[in-house]
């Protein structure tokens, strides 16, 4: 089974954060270690369209077989169009197999969410997995602006309402999927129609879109170690 990393150049908002230092190692680094400490994967692929990502890659241990095209690696590029460019140079689209992706700054993925999301797809109930964490506010909660600058309050929910009645909603951790190839390619996603999500407490998954996103994965990171 292989699993690949898919790692675009040119973040805006973190500079080079595929590869900038998590707590002395280059976040890229520590998601190809833990791929490799699982046991699960043949190989470790990483796809990018920068030099820098593949150097750091390669003395990981990643095997970065090209550069991607400019098309997949655009600011309009999607997750799902990567995927599918490496299963297609692999000549991967006519076959059944098992493949997994990892994403460069998931650090706070560990060895038994990827068996476990291994076993779920592997088990013939499900065709693809992701990993998912909970709102930690229900969005039915959630407020607005009005061009006037007041606050508006959508009506969503009544006012009387406790939050353990509302019903829970998920987002996309960022982290890791799992998926047939041969079907993935026939989707606009890397998510089917039976589709097991694998829910990770608010500790294990953090999105990091800002800086202030770093700072806290740097802090959960190392709660978890202790």
């Amino acid at each position: 089974m292989i699993v690949l990393i898919p790692a675009r150049g040119g973040s805006k908002r973190i500079p080079e954060k595929n590869i900038k230092t998590f707590l002395g190692t280059p976040i890229i680094t520590r998601v190809i270690n833990e791929l490799k400490v699982s046991n699960i994967f043949d190989e470790v692929y990483v796809t990018t369209d920068s030099n820098d990502i593949k150097c750091v890659a390669e003395m990981a241990g990643g095997k970065v077989p090209y550069i991607r095209s400019k098309k997949s690696a655009s600011d309009d590029a999607t997750l799902h169009e990567a995927v599918c460019e490496f299963i297609i140079q692999h000549g991967l689209q006519n076959r059944h197999e098992i493949m997994a992706v990892a994403l460069p700054t998931a650090v706070l993925l560990t060895s038994s969410t990827i068996a476990q999301s291994i076993n779920d797809i592997q088990s013939g109930k499900y065709s693809s997995t992701i990993t998912v964490s909970e709102f930690e506010t229900s969005p039915l909660k959630a407020l607005s602006i009005s061009a006037d600058g007041c606050l508006e309050k959508p009506n969503f929910f009544s006012d009387n309402a406790q939050s353990q009645t509302l019903l829970k909603y998920y987002k996309d951790a960022g982290q890791f999927y799992t998926f047939f190839t041969d079907e993935v390619v026939d989707r606009n996603s890397l998510v089917s129609n039976r589709c097991k999500p694998v829910i990770l407490g608010k500790l294990m998954a953090q999105d990091i879109d800002y800086p202030e996103d770093w700072m806290m994965a740097e802090m959960k990171f190392q709660y978890l170690e202790r």
